[in-house]
């Protein structure tokens, strides 16, 4: 994506260079040719460039606003509303409810609050040789899957495990 600038500095040096795609391509670094002659044919139509790109979307309105009151209605899962609408994916899905209905959203949280101190502690018995990490992780609240995320986060995802 080339700034309104840099086109414009592009259409003015492939004329100055009698049209030559190669010579403007070569002094510039870029575009490429089909960039360069779908510019200067604009230019030629209109005797200016555009100055900003504005992607049509997709989806109407009235279909945005189906797939956040779904969204909504029926348990506010994601998968669900994509599985039985058909559209969009997730990330547009969850831009429109933020844009239709800011705030609304479940965020999930973990209903375990641990200081830094504590998950310290517990990375220190996780590390421990025979160590049943199924049963530290019940012992201290937590699921497994949260102590390797600790792990993956203090210590790196690369760090052995013994």
């Amino acid at each position: 994506m080339f700034s309104h600038e840099e086109r414009v500095k592009a259409i003015q040096l492939f004329l100055k260079y009698d049209c030559s795609y190669a010579a403007t391509i070569h002094e510039l670094g870029y575009p490429s040719v089909g960039a360069l002659r779908k510019w200067y044919k604009e230019y030629l139509i209109s005797g200016e460039l555009h100055s900003d790109y504005r992607k049509k979307s997709k989806y109407t309105e009235e279909q945005k606003r189906i797939a956040v009151n779904h969204y909504f209605e029926y348990g506010q899962c994601y998968a669900r509303t994509i599985r039985l609408l058909g559209y969009p994916n997730r990330e547009s899905l969850r831009q429109w409810c933020e844009e239709l209905a800011p705030g609304a959203r479940k965020l999930r949280k973990s209903a375990v609050k641990l200081s830094q101190d504590q998950k310290d502690d517990v990375l220190r018995k996780f590390y421990k040789p025979r160590t049943n990490r199924k049963k530290l992780a019940k012992d201290e609240g937590v699921s497994r899957g949260s102590l390797y995320q600790w792990k993956n986060t203090f210590l790196g995802k690369d760090f052995p495990l013994r």
